[in-house]
């Protein structure tokens, strides 16, 4: 009888049972029993050969339990192999970090997966701990339609080395907020999801003009690099990802205004390359002449999508700002700005931003400037979601975090484009209206830790139509408690396995005592292996459970019966291979041999013999002729009386 040895409250635990082998088709009865109280029973057939079944349990509180199962077969002649049983320890509730900002739909996949027992910690990602450590706490981290912008730099990267260095589980669930939308590429995120946000799409016609501070303040540093240093390799990361068609122009400011770069074809990015590289930190900030150098290049531009993003450090000079960004929005373009390091002034880009028709984004942090930069970009390149019906298709469910979802599942009205990443698993996929195959549900490994990416929102509009499905809660439960993993801490320090009557114990200590079942104890001698790795050999020689500690750990063993007693050991094949190439035969009933007589004639080789024989004669031979005198003095009596 096989079953995990460690489960959770509300967990499905199904323990595998292999009856006897069977010759021909049998009716049997299998039987259940949960501490010694009989739980289930139910008639099965026996087919010839090995035969397994399932018999799926549950325990809605921590604890230890002892599960039996009985088989009954009518004429069976050895009763003492029908019984088989497990001991299995139920353990507290693993824990989930629920990340997720406030709402009515957290609110219920909070509830959903609480209701099935796990222990969810709901955290608005501001309190994101921004330590590895800290989050190796809890047995997995699920993200729920989380932009980049709401975790800091610390908080992603801390994300990252928990999953690649400690092997926390990571579940990625998609929305409006999260992936292409939510800022995930160029980001911790994007290097933690199995899909990728950077998909083929059509894109409207597009001129876009970066407007950047070159100001004396960009010449500080920013960790170990120079401020106007990151804004030129975010500059140049964003120019990258423009469409095919697009077009582009480059504006610095500092006291005054420059177009470095007139608006022309993106795809000849080395004039925008050799202009950014030779850049260098001077004068005050005034932005106001560079919304104007803006508008010079785009209101005539005729693009069916016109844009500028401006980056600033400070505080600028004033000027005209509500006339310029009129006279912009009038002829169709927007202006979105990203107030970056300390001393920007949030509010007046927060107020050009809302005049511009754009986005405001703010960091104090010049380390997301890049992965704001590229999102703005990616924002003016086309639909970041997909908002309508889509069928999800099986590709993949031979996962273990997959077996409780159901073979069919309802449309989802909406999911945010990806593309898969050359080593994740495609689990589900949908079609957009192009006839291409989109990710819904993928994994990888990143580093030690699993990550699964949802693309749809877990609980949202987008997948009304699952809520409401009577499995829904059981099967999101599933996959995030087949995810998450105990604390490393908590990870049990005595292993025990069986190899028919040997019993082989891993343990942490050498201090290793074993218990019989008859209630005596003995000191086993454990080798070490390895620093804090012990292992301990012992024979069972009682039926009954076997106990085993080594220092503040233990485990148990439970001895239905002796290894004899196992018929699943034997292997009729090779023992007739054996049989055959010794030049035996193979007995199949005992009383066809007979009788065994006292004496009996057997094969041996005559050399042995033979050469015993010619060593004695020529022994003999040289004590006639050498030695005569040591041998008997033989007289014969002749007829004549004389001797």
């Amino acid at each position: 009888m096989t079953t995990p040895s460690e489960a959770t409250p509300a967990e499905a635990t199904p323990p595998e049972a292999t009856p006897p082998e069977a010759g021909v088709l049998k009716a049997a009865t299998l039987a259940t029993f949960r501490n010694g109280v009989l739980v289930a029973e139910r008639a099965v057939a026996l087919a010839p050969g090995r035969n397994r079944v399932s018999v799926e349990v549950t325990e809605e509180a921590a604890g230890e339990f002892r599960y039996d199962v009985a088989v009954t077969l009518p004429g069976d002649e050895e009763a003492r192999n029908d019984r088989a049983g497990v001991d299995v320890v139920v353990g507290s509730a693993p824990g989930v970090l629920l990340v997720s900002e406030a709402g009515v739909w957290a609110d219920l996949f909070a509830g959903a997966l609480a209701a099935q027992g796990l222990d969810v910690t709901a955290s608005p990602p501001s309190a994101l701990p921004a330590d590895p450590a800290a989050l190796a706490a809890h047995g997995a981290v699920v993200l729920a339609n989380v932009p980049a912008a709401a975790l800091g730099t610390g908080q992603q990267v801390a994300l990252e080395a928990a999953v690649r260095d400690l092997g926390v589980p990571l579940l990625l669930l998609g929305g409006e907020n999260a992936f292409g939308p939510g800022g995930y590429y160029e980001t911790p995120l994007e290097r933690l999801s199995p899909t990728s946000s950077l998909v083929p799409r059509e894109a409207p016609e597009l001129a876009i003009a970066f407007v950047l501070d070159r100001s004396n303040s960009m010449r500080q540093y920013a960790g170990d690099q120079v401020r106007l240093d990151i804004a030129k390799a975010a500059a140049i990361s964003a120019h990258e990802l423009l469409p095919e068609g697009a077009r582009s122009a480059l504006i610095v400011f500092d006291s005054t205004a420059r177009t470095l770069v007139p608006l022309g074809p993106a795809a000849d990015d080395a004039a925008f390359r050799a202009a950014i590289t030779e850049l260098d930190p001077r004068g005050g900030t005034n932005l106001y002449p560079a919304l104007v150098a803006a508008y010079d290049e785009l209101a005539d531009a005729g693009a069916a999508t016109a844009h500028v993003i401006v980056m600033s450090d400070g505080l600028s000079q004033p000027g005209d700002f509500p006339g310029i960004l009129a006279a912009l929005r009038g002829r169709g373009v927007t202006v979105s700005t990203i107030a970056i390091g300390p001393e920007a002034d949030a509010e007046q880009l927060r107020e050009v931003a809302r005049l511009g028709g754009g986005a405001f984004h703010a960091s104090r942090d010049f380390a997301a400037l890049p992965r704001i930069m590229t999102h703005e970009v990616l924002l003016q390149s086309g639909e970041l979601t997909a908002e309508a019906d889509a069928a999800p298709a099986w590709a993949d469910r031979r996962a273990p975090f997959l077996r409780a979802w159901p073979d069919e599942l309802p449309p989802v009205a909406g999911y945010v484009p990806t593309s898969l990443k050359p080593d994740a698993r495609l689990h589900l996929s949908v079609t957009d209206e192009k006839g291409e195959t989109m990710p819904l549900l993928a994994s990888w490994r990143h580093g030690a830790g699993e990550v699964v990416a949802f693309t749809a929102h877990a609980a949202g509009p987008w997948t009304a139509a699952w809520l409401a499905e009577g499995g829904y809660a059981g099967m999101w439960a599933h996959l995030v408690r087949q995810l998450a993993t105990a604390p490393v801490e908590a990870a049990p320090a005595v292993r025990l396995t069986r190899d028919g009557d040997e019993l082989r114990v891993e343990a942490s200590s050498g201090a290793v005592v074993l218990e019989l079942p008859d209630g005596t104890t003995r000191r086993l001698d454990a080798l070490q292996v390895a620093p804090g790795a012990y292992l301990a050999t012992a024979y069972l020689t009682q039926v009954g459970t076997y106990r085993v500690s080594a220092g503040d750990a233990a485990a148990r063993l439970h001895v239905p019966y002796l290894a004899r007693l196992d018929r699943s050991r034997a292997d009729p094949a090779r023992l007739t291979a054996v049989a055959r190439a010794s030049g035996g035969a193979v007995v199949a009933d005992l009383a066809a041999v007979g009788p065994v007589s006292a004496w009996r004639w057997h094969r041996a080789p005559a050399w042995p013999a033979a050469t015993l024989a010619a060593l004695a004669l020529l022994l003999l031979e040289l004590t006639l002729r050498y030695a005569p005198d040591l041998l008997p003095r033989l007289s014969v009596r002749r007829k004549d009386g004389r001797s």
